[in-house]
């Protein structure tokens, strides 16, 4: 019997040999060092902290070959290359943008890019070139881009429906989102994520925060649903939020604003962070990716490379 039911399992005598060794298959697994050589980091914080500036950043680290620009939000001033900004024009030839206007059609179409580009044997060029890290800028404008589609789809429906029933489809007015909708919104999104994470690179998304505590959880929540503000920070390893905030410069004795990247939860504070890795410290004064990757021990471009390779040789 190779596929038993529970029923099966229940019935069977305790020393009956579920399989003979003879029609068993190699258990693919890797090495506890070599299962995540990719990291996935979700940066926060509210409008102008710079979560796009640092999320470009990653173009200037010498592990990241090229970088996949996801274009939700038109954000791609924050990356031109001004000094003295972290990106310069060396490192922004490093990024490409690819807007996304239809979020079912073009995200799809990109993940299937990545998907075939990954693959074993691929040999890319200037015209299908392989990315080792991808943005995503931003997440909550992708949320809005996403129910709009929904919304479309229903009026759609909607309307092919009264032209049915013999009634004017033009005096079909298009209907609030219900919960449903708010379902299919959320499914999707998670989904997706899920997707673009099982690729072989690393993954940096962006997502603006309430412009207040959360009523019942007392804390800064995403500017998303609630059931996705919930959700998506269990997705990533490393979610880090951004801010700027006024302290003391003891050297020249004055008070600046400084960028600042919250990597833990504080205990009463009103953001909650999350490390994984647990090697990052509690927070990082004008953060780049590159310090990042550096407190995460992340491997360059060839090792990660030959890690995912020996994972695929060697079961």
């Amino acid at each position: 019997m190779i596929n038993p039911t529970a029923r099966d399992l229940a019935r069977r005598p305790p020393t009956e040999p579920l399989q003979r060794r003879g029609s068993l298959k190699p258990l693919k697994t890797v090495s506890l060092l070599q299962a995540h050589p990719y990291v996935n980091i979700l940066l926060i914080g509210p409008y102008g902290a710079g979560k796009t500036i640092l999320a470009g950043s990653a173009a200037a680290d010498p592990r990241i070959k090229r970088v996949l620009y996801m274009d939700f939000d038109d954000g791609t001033m924050s990356l031109q290359p001004v000094e003295p900004d972290q990106i310069s024009l060396e490192h922004a030839e490093k990024i490409r943008v690819k807007p996304i206007k239809n979020f079912m059609v073009d995200l799809n179409e990109t993940t299937r890019y990545l998907e075939e580009t990954a693959k074993p044997g691929f040999l890319e060029d200037d015209e299908f070139p392989k990315f080792d890290c991808i943005i995503l800028d931003s997440l909550d404008e992708s949320q809005k881009l996403l129910m709009e589609g929904i919304r479309r789809e229903d009026n759609d429906a909607a309307r092919e429906t009264a032209r049915k029933m013999g009634k004017n489809p033009d005096e079909i007015f298009p209907g609030r989102a219900d919960w449903s909708d708010y379902g299919v919104n959320s499914t999707v999104l998670k989904s997706c994520i899920r997707r673009i994470k099982a690729l072989p690179c690393h993954l940096i998304v962006t997502c603006k925060d309430q412009d207040k505590d959360d009523e019942t959880t007392h804390t800064r929540q995403l500017l998303l649903p609630r059931s996705l503000a919930f959700d998506i920070p269990g997705l990533f390893d490393e979610v880090l939020w951004i801010a700027q905030e006024t302290r003391s410069n003891r050297e020249e004795k004055k008070r600046e604003i400084v960028h600042v990247l919250h990597c833990k939860t504080e205990p009463g504070g009103a953001r909650i962070a999350k490390d994984r890795s647990r090697r990052l410290p509690a927070e990082i004064e004008w953060p780049t990716m590159t310090k990042i990757f550096d407190y995460l021990h992340i491997a360059t471009n060839t090792e990660a490379t030959e890690e995912e390779t020996h994972a695929n040789t060697h079961p």
